[in-house]
């Protein structure tokens, strides 16, 4: 298909993307939200900071067992994040070597500006992840 074949997106068109876009945009960041505040255990406070520093979902506890270290295997990674393991001591020791800023919030839950947490990733979560093909699909139609 080459340029001159696509249909062309009338002004009318374009707006109702964008508000679409933005509404799935802010609902997302929602669902996020909800997601940190309801992850009352360690396991479930990890699996939500993990996905947030960690977007790729097929390579994540592979990249985990490398950037982790400690004789830590990849299904060990995975048996956590699909709740059918508990954190062990040596994974929570790992996880607060490489990331000392979120050891608190792991741990406890309590989010404030001494004690980082996933909110302040959350921006940089959407940035990367969150731009649908659609919205690839319709900026190469806005270049046209």
């Amino acid at each position: 298909m080459i340029a001159q074949d696509l249909p062309v997106l009338t002004a009318q068109m374009r707006e109702a993307f964008l508000e679409q876009y933005t509404l799935s945009l802010a609902q997302k960041r929602q669902k996020l939200m909800l997601q940190i505040e309801m992850a009352g255990t360690v396991e479930k406070r990890f699996a939500v900071l993990m996905t947030l520093l960690y977007p790729e979902k097929f390579t994540r506890c592979r990249v985990l067992q490398k950037d982790m270290g400690a004789g830590i295997t990849s299904a060990r990674w995975r048996g956590v994040f699909a709740y059918a393991a508990p954190l062990s001591q040596p994974m929570i020791e790992a996880l607060n070597r490489a990331y000392p800023q979120y050891g608190a919030w792991l741990a406890t839950g309590i989010e404030n500006e001494e004690q980082k947490g996933p909110r302040s990733l959350i921006d940089a979560y959407m940035a990367v992840c969150e731009r649908p093909g659609v919205k690839r699909l319709f900026d190469a139609y806005s270049q046209l």
